[in-house]
């Protein structure tokens, strides 16, 4: 049977069901993502393994799912947030918060069978609202990371795979390393789940971690040599012939962002300041 067209001017909140998400939900879901980053957003290349997986909490209106969030279990006891989605014609009307509180409701449940857990979370500097709602449950900044796109290059060079690579990945990342933009807290744990969720290769002059859910983001394991052009290629070996990727890299580089505007990187949005556009953000589970 057709659904009836969701009735946006009369939305009340008070109708909304929160619940884990069920496989007949992926065609709501998948029309919520059209309406995300122009379309473009990854929520449709995940949902098939997010609906499989525990801790998948959509929102029910008028028997149409019009929100989501997702909650992961990271190394060493960390529960991560993510995936938060809301139809972009009820946005500004209290789903955000609803869908934070329903996420943390199940957060604190799975917390009390696992004590000393951490809850955490990265989002996007121009993302005003999302630490604005989840400063209110107690979530402080604790890192930031700088993030430059690239189109694609047609020059391609192998690079060599580091195989078992060990805790010294990190030495640039004192707290964090980011795996796309999930954020890996720096531990023996962390660095077995990157070992399983991410690669690591080495050019002539650096190395690099490719990771991610569309395995175009590249975080940079070594500061950036001064002939950057002649690591590139290296780059776009496994991203692929033409094709875009994004540049994840600490603070602490100096000139690195010079460095990839000279090589027509860049930034997604006006950041004069060049402050950090990827920000993390966590709390205890024990406020």
């Amino acid at each position: 049977m057709k659904k009836q067209p969701l009735d946006v001017e009369s939305f009340d909140i008070s109708l909304c069901k929160t619940r884990l998400a069920q496989p007949r939900d992926a065609s709501d879901l998948v029309a919520i993502a059209k309406t995300i980053w122009g379309g473009e957003d990854y929520l449709p290349k995940v949902l098939t393994a997010w609906i499989s997986e525990p801790w998948f909490i959509v929102c029910e209106y008028q028997k149409t799912v019009v929100a989501c969030i997702k909650l992961t279990q990271l190394p060493p006891n960390t529960l991560w947030f993510e995936g938060m989605r809301v139809l972009k014609p009820l946005q500004g009307k209290g789903l955000g918060k609803l869908m934070n509180k329903a996420a943390m409701e199940l957060a604190l449940q799975i917390s009390n069978q696992q004590p000393g857990m951490l809850f955490e979370f990265s989002t996007y500097f121009m993302n005003q609202e999302t630490p604005h709602l989840t400063s209110k449950l107690g979530f402080k900044q604790v890192a930031g990371f700088h993030i430059m796109d690239k189109y694609g290059g047609r020059i391609l060079e192998e690079p060599e795979p580091v195989e078992n690579p060990g805790m010294d990945i990190f030495d640039h990342y004192p707290a964090y390393l980011p795996v796309g933009w999930k954020a890996i807290r720096k531990s023996e744990e962390g660095l077995e789940y990157i070992r399983q969720n991410a690669r690591i290769y080495a050019s002539p002059g650096m190395r690099f971690l490719i990771g991610g859910i569309e395995n175009t983001d590249v975080t940079l394991i070594d500061p950036i040599p001064a002939n950057l052009q002649k690591e590139l290629p290296y780059i776009q070996y496994h991203i692929g012939y033409k094709r875009n990727f994004s540049i994840i890299f600490p603070q602490t580089y100096p000139s690195v962002i010079f460095s990839l505007e000279c090589q027509k990187f860049r930034v997604r949005d006006h950041n004069p300041e060049n402050v950090p556009e990827i920000l993390v953000f966590s709390r205890s589970a024990e406020l």
